[in-house]
């Protein structure tokens, strides 16, 4: 199987400086400062629906858009071509998700809304994942809310979404956890069964989704840090589960306090440490994600002007070093903002950087990424670097949709954003010598045919 780093001698001569080059306008319209244009030439916008003015089927609108604020949360996409629906959180309270038809790319519309009954402090819906058991679809909901609050220690509530092309969205489960979880993961294990990560700041906690939709939320296993972090009371932050085809074993990839660690969990009770990340600029891992083969971690620190950092894990995969301390690439679109979450498919990370916008950055060679392309979805007020009070400004989350490439970003405070990127119409990593390998999962075959070719759908 050919690796990330292997190809990048074969194919960056060739599509680095053809299919993906960039000309002289994009490259200077990129720079911060050198142009006010808020678009690259390569990005298009399709849609965008408003916090005020996203249109329901009556043709009337959704009351819970209708204030500027902090409002517009996480983004997910169905990946099945035959369902073109797509969910965006509401973070302020009382927090749900609205379900909208893509039917019509250039004007999608409201089809269902499901809501948490009460008010509520903190942000309450703080991520949203799609899954799969047999004929059924599934959104599990991440939930985080203040102490005290009337719904302390929610941390999950799974909805059934099989339905929503006739407006149906129903509560099927609720998962309880000492202070909720602000991220989760679905998926698709190599042994068939399909199991939900979450994390909230304390421990990574793994529960199996039959047993969990089956009544049982004794969650399998409890990771806590494995090192001693001085003065950082804090856990667990992100993860993304993935699996390895060159040795055929599922690896979840984490992040928390002390940076990032690496765990074979094809065994999901008896996880193990494979390998782990610390820099000395990285107090607490934020967003991690692995690239297709395994053998780079794409990152952010999570906190104001931090680059988004690439790590080669290989040495501490093959044992070489004990620990991974230097990136091997860095990417900021200004230095003064964040990347607040990346979706990665190579050789694009997409990402969703806050004050600016969607981003796409090249990662053909890990040693010297560059800016593929953008399109600012805030221009408002810009927040000051330690203010806060706006330190979350702007696009806030971001899916692609395999089949066809289509991108979706959310900005908290101007709604959902729709584009396409010249040159991706899709992504399948066995179009790249690689395995088809994202945060997509396989409910229906699983992981174990990522190498097959032709390529063969039930991805969702």
């Amino acid at each position: 199987m050919s690796s990330c780093r292997s190809l990048v001698l074969a194919a960056t001569a060739v599509l680095a400086s053809h299919l993906f080059a960039l000309d002289a306008f994009a490259v200077q319209s990129m720079t911060p400062g050198l142009s006010a244009n808020t678009s690259s030439r390569n990005v298009s916008l399709i849609s965008h629906i408003p916090l005020g003015g996203i249109r329901s089927v009556d043709g009337s609108t959704t009351g819970g858009f209708a204030d500027l604020g902090r409002r517009t949360g996480d983004v997910a996409v169905e990946q099945d071509a035959g369902r073109p629906f797509v969910y965006v959180a509401r973070r302020q309270s009382p927090s749900g998700i609205v379900a909208l038809d893509l039917s019509d790319e250039s004007d999608p519309f409201v089809i269902a809304e499901w809501t948490l009954s009460q008010d509520h402090d903190g942000p309450g819906i703080t991520d949203i994942k799609l899954f799969r058991v047999e004929d059924k679809r599934y959104a599990a909901l991440a939930i985080q809310v203040g102490p005290r609050d009337v719904y302390e220690n929610l941390a999950v509530v799974i909805l059934d979404i099989s339905d929503v092309a006739n407006g149906k969205i129903s509560e099927t489960t609720r998962i309880n956890a000492d202070g909720g979880y602000g991220r989760i993961f679905a998926y698709r294990h190599s042994d068939g069964r399909s199991f939900l990560f979450g994390a909230g700041g304390k421990s990574l906690d793994t529960y199996d989704l039959d047993n969990v939709l089956a009544g049982d939320h004794e969650p399998l296993n409890r990771l806590l840090i494995p090192i001693d972090v001085p003065n950082v009371e804090f856990g667990f932050n992100d993860m993304h589960a993935a699996f390895h085809l060159e040795s055929e074993t599922d690896r979840l990839y984490t992040s928390g306090a002390g940076g990032f660690y690496i765990y074979n969990v094809t065994d999901p009770a008896m996880p193990s440490l494979l390998a782990s990340v610390s820099s000395a600029a990285v107090q607490i891992g934020d967003v991690i994600v692995p690239t297709p083969d395994g053998t780079t971690i794409v990152t952010t620190a999570g906190y104001r002007a931090s680059p988004l950092r690439i790590y080669d894990i290989q040495p501490a995969l093959d044992g070489s070093v004990s620990n991974i301390r230097t990136a091997t690439g860095a990417w900021v679109a200004d230095w003064r903002n964040r990347t607040a979450s990346i979706s990665v498919r190579w050789p694009f990370i997409f990402t969703a950087s806050m004050e600016d916008g969607f981003q796409a950055v090249n990662m053909m060679n890990p040693l010297e990424l560059f800016t593929a392309g953008y399109y600012k979805t805030w221009t408002g007020q810009s927040s000051g670097v330690s203010d806060p009070e706006t330190d979350r400004t702007g696009a806030i989350d971001i899916d692609v949709r395999n089949h066809d490439g289509l991108i979706l970003v959310t900005d908290s405070n101007t709604g959902l954003w729709i584009f396409r990127m010249d040159g991706f119409q899709g992504w399948d990593g066995r179009g790249w010598g690689l395995p088809d390998i994202s945060s997509v999962q396989n409910w229906v075959d699983g992981p174990v045919n990522a190498a097959q070719w032709p390529i063969d759908g039930g991805s969702d």
